[in-house]
């Protein structure tokens, strides 16, 4: 990967190029060539090798900028040394790039171009000393670039194809925008010249800063190796998108301080509104789990407890961390065993078992009755994943319809003894699967009655009972008379 980023700013059509505080060449990349010069011949000589002021407003600009250099020894031209850096760093400043002659006889060839400059510093304390200059010069006149130039430029540009979804800036040291690629129009809806010379620090939102800060801006101890950071940057409408980005910091040829820094972007915007709306939608979940009146368990494979709910732990007389790991076959009595395997096998098959009644044994030895819904967890492929069970105590409600059964029979007993045997019998013929009133034919030759009199059975007997529905009123009877 270093050595991806390394080419990568090697491989620029602008000229990077970064000097000592002297002013004097420590790097340049392989885009010098396009004006006569290699790297490795420049290295260690003047910044004024290669530029000529264009014009005295040049000049002038210059040395108000930045107070130019003193002639260091003859043949050294006065230089223009950058120390700003954020904000006020040099902007599109006009220069004459100064060809490489071919002879001292022949006439000087200049090209126009435009500097980007910001001027470093030791990162070690605020205010640190200066140790040079890095920059970008982007050329005006790219006529004359020579075969190789431009075999270069399209292997650049097919890279920029080839990764056209993310963003890709070159970061000095103190955080400025020294260049970046024309994605940002895609990505964050700027023109890369826009905001060149803006501080990166003044596009990511502020709860993001101080991480970047602690990463690497100011920060002194540096290893060769990717550094990767969520960050949400400002787009030109305002809006905050979400970035994974990687930052290379890029060292000078003596690999002690830090020339600027590569950050490769990913828009992770849509990842990023994914989850968190899983992560809106788990906190949803686990609000209903832990507030739930039911008990809640999610079983493995195997039948063991994954995780519970409060109300679940509190039923089984355990902690929750107490019961992750316990098998389903200790919560339930040995007689219904066989009965929770067949419907361990039903769900499986059908995916889902609701309102199944049992008996559960809990942690501290009582007995509960209980009912529950189980439903089976399978992945992708259909494998079994797991069980997820919704149980309830259900004694209460048993203790309710023991009572109310009882209620009943001491109603029944009152009322039936009301009967008399003919409204009995017809009730027990009833019962034994005659249909009123389409078989009142058959039922009155069995009794030796007419169908009319049958019919004053019928309503007396729905009048004593309090009911309409006479089967209803038959069934109830053979509860109390124990009819088979």
């Amino acid at each position: 990967m270093d050595d991806f980023y390394r080419n990568l700013i090697w491989s620029l059509p602008d000229i990077v190029y970064q000097i000592d505080a002297d002013g004097r060449f420590v790097y340049l990349n392989d885009s010098i060539r396009k004006i006569g010069y290699s790297p490795d011949e420049l290295r260690g000589l003047h910044f004024g090798t290669i530029v000529e002021p264009r014009s005295d407003e040049t000049i002038n600009r210059t040395a108000y900028l930045s107070k130019m250099l003193e002639t260091k020894s003859a043949g050294e031209k006065n230089f223009f040394n950058e120390r700003r850096t954020g904000k006020r760093i040099t902007k599109r400043l006009p220069v004459l790039l100064k060809c490489r002659q071919e002879s001292t006889s022949s006439p000087a060839e200049f090209k126009e171009g435009v500097v980007y400059a910001t001027g470093l510093y030791e990162p070690q304390s605020r205010g640190g000393a200066f140790i040079g200059t890095v920059g970008v010069i982007r050329e005006f006149d790219d006529t004359a670039l020579t075969a190789t130039s431009l075999a270069r430029i399209e292997r650049y540009y097919r890279l920029l194809v080839e990764y056209s979804s993310e963003l890709i800036a070159i970061i000095a040291h103190d955080g400025s925008v020294l260049y970046l690629s024309k994605s940002s129009i895609r990505n964050l809806g700027y023109e890369p010249f826009d905001l060149i010379g803006e501080n990166i620090t003044e596009l990511i939102h502020p709860e993001d800063v101080n991480l970047l800060k602690k990463t690497f801006i100011g920060n002194s101890n540096f290893s060769e190796e990717l550094y990767d950071l969520e960050l949400r940057i400002r787009t030109a409408d305002g809006r905050w998108k979400f970035f994974n980005s990687s930052f290379l910091p890029i060292f000078d040829t003596d690999g002690k301080n830090v020339m600027c820094y590569v950050q490769h972007c990913n828009d992770i915007s849509r990842r990023k509104d994914i989850e968190m709306a899983l992560m809106k939608r788990e906190k949803l979940y686990k609000t209903l789990l832990y507030t739930s009146p039911d008990a809640i368990a999610l079983f493995d494979s195997v039948g063991d407890i994954m995780m519970i709910n409060e109300r679940g732990a509190v039923l089984l007389g355990g902690s929750r961390y107490d019961l992750i790991g316990t098998s389903y076959s200790t919560l339930i009595v040995d007689e219904e065993s066989k009965a929770i395997n067949t419907m361990i096998r039903s769900m499986i098959e059908q995916g889902i078992y609701n309102d199944f009644q049992f008996t559960l044994c809990t942690l501290d030895g009582r007995r509960l009755p209980a009912e529950a819904s189980f439903s089976c967890l399978k992945d992708d492929e259909g494998s079994l994943e797991g069980f997820l069970s919704v149980f309830r105590d259900i004694t209460l409600r048993r203790e309710t319809e023991e009572q109310r059964k009882r209620l009943e029979e001491e109603l029944l007993s009152i009322i039936i003894g009301r009967l008399s045997e003919r409204e009995i019998e017809l009730l027990q013929i009833i019962f034994r699967g005659y249909h009123w009133p389409e078989q009142k034919r058959e039922m009155g030759k069995m009794m030796d009655a007419l169908p009319g009199t049958l019919d004053q059975f019928v309503t007396r007997i729905k009048k004593k009972m309090g009911m309409n529905d006479i089967e209803k009123i038959a069934s109830i009877s053979a509860r109390y008379f124990n009819w088979k």
